[in-house]
């Protein structure tokens, strides 16, 4: 039951990891992420529960509060500069026939499916049977 969640460990996800895009440094995203965490912004408190989420079993919110919602899609913008573009074969892993036409313009334009309104804050418990290498946040 531990054996994916052990590759990743225990996290919430705010920003889908990304590979860098080319002529970005990883100290220019470290200087981005410092000065990102540099911003007064009211910090999420959410009520947690345990649900199932694509197959996932994690803590979720039992309602996501709109500061969580709004921390992330600052995140997703904030960031998507350093991201590299999206190959082929990656838009393919996330299935995009099966998700609805704004995931599918989420992920044409952020890299991601569900970013901004789509946003699905969880903390995973145990993998079920989504791919393991997904990360659904």
């Amino acid at each position: 039951m531990t054996t994916d969640p052990r590759i990743y460990g225990f996290h919430a996800t705010l920003k889908a990891p990304l590979s860098l895009a080319p002529g970005k440094t990883e100290a220019e995203l470290l200087a981005a992420c410092e000065a990102f965490a540099s911003t007064p912004r009211a910090i999420p408190v959410i009520t947690p529960v345990v649900g199932s989420i694509s197959g996932f079993i994690a803590v979720i919110p039992a309602e996501p509060p709109a500061e969580l919602i709004r921390l992330a899609a600052d995140c997703v913008s904030a960031f998507d500069s350093f991201r590299a573009p999206l190959t082929p074969e990656h838009r393919a892993r996330r299935n995009p026939s099966l998700l609805t036409p704004r995931q599918r313009e989420h992920l044409d334009r952020w890299g991601y499916p569900y970013v901004k309104e789509d946003f699905r804050f969880h903390m995973t418990l145990r993998v079920g049977s989504a791919p393991s290498d997904a990360n659904l946040s």
